[in-house]
């Protein structure tokens, strides 16, 4: 690995560690449909999901954008030569691949807000949904493992002032461990074009926690692995897409502490048999809660 290359990682590293949240809540909610439920208390494993793939379909494309709006601002300020080229490599592979390109990070969405209608239309699936209670602070603590939690960030103005701070680090990087004179211009731009190369597929390094202003009812915060081993991964075929998957082992069993049944015509029963089955897999006392929401059915 060139030395041009390490220190890209190195920070992505290190900024990451900047933005971990150390305080979550008491209970984090997962919501998921029934098979979801059934699956993780079966096998006492989650499924991270890649963000490029996540149910909020834009959330990677509006970082993208906001990551070109930093790169044009810094475009403006550095007349450096090489500055120029790695701006304008970092725009070009922009602009070629934002609808293609798939950072190697996967996370675990939670949400501070339990029985919330918003997030069982989304996530609860047309039948019967669920969502399971985890220990916040054994989360934080690396109870699965290879994982680290973090709050997501809605306001634009400081997820512009992050991004235009990681796009600076990248041009101050190449500029300090980038082709020196008297390199040849094609040298600077291949050069470049390796730097942008590893800065983006850093990038969910710097921005797994990033998300649109209008989901910021959901108070969301992630559990993410980022650049699994390529074996570790596995792939699920959907109508539309395949998409890389990512099952997390945890160090100890799953801190679950809480379920709720959402909305439906046999929610009480369904938590009867949520408990049941918690009490199979010898998760033991895990209170049952029943949603308040009135129960809408589907047209």
């Amino acid at each position: 690995m060139s030395a041009l290359v390490s220190e890209i990682v190195k920070y992505a590293e290190s900024r990451s560690k900047i933005a971990l949240q150390p305080d979550p809540p008491r209970i984090l909610w997962h919501y998921t449909t029934s098979a979801g439920f059934e699956a993780i208390v079966r096998t006492g494993t989650i499924k991270l999901s890649n963000v490029r793939y996540c149910n909020d379909s834009k959330e990677f494309l509006h970082t993208i954008e906001l990551v070109k709006i930093a790169a044009k601002r810094y475009a403006e300020l550095h007349t450096e030569t090489s500055a120029q080229i790695v701006i304008s490599k970092l725009l070009e592979k922009i602009d070629s691949t934002d609808d293609s390109f798939v950072p190697m990070t996967f996370v675990f969405c939670l949400s501070e807000v339990a029985d919330d209608l918003s997030q069982w239309r989304g996530y609860g699936g047309p039948g019967q949904g669920f969502a399971i209670g985890f220990d916040g602070s054994l989360l934080a603590a690396s109870a699965v493992r290879k994982t680290q939690l973090f709050r997501c960030e809605y306001n634009t103005h400081r997820q512009i002032e992050l991004l235009a701070e990681v796009v600076g680090a990248l041009i101050m990087i190449f500029l300090e461990h980038g082709p020196k004179p008297p390199a040849t211009e094609d040298e600077i731009i291949a050069a470049a074009a390796l730097a942008v190369d590893h800065f983006l597929m850093c990038l969910g390094d710097f921005t797994v926690g990033l998300k649109h202003e209008a989901f910021a009812a959901e108070r969301e915060w992630r559990l993410v692995a980022f650049n699994p081993p390529l074996k570790s991964l596995e792939f699920a075929g959907k109508q539309d897409s395949l998409s890389p998957i990512l099952f997390a082992n945890p160090e100890v069993k799953l801190p679950i502490v809480a379920f709720y049944a959402g909305p439906g015509q046999h929610n009480r029963a369904s938590a009867v048999a949520g408990s049941l089955q918690l009490n199979r897999y010898e998760f033991v006392d895990v209170p049952p809660y029943v949603s308040t929401i009135p129960f809408r059915p589907m047209k």
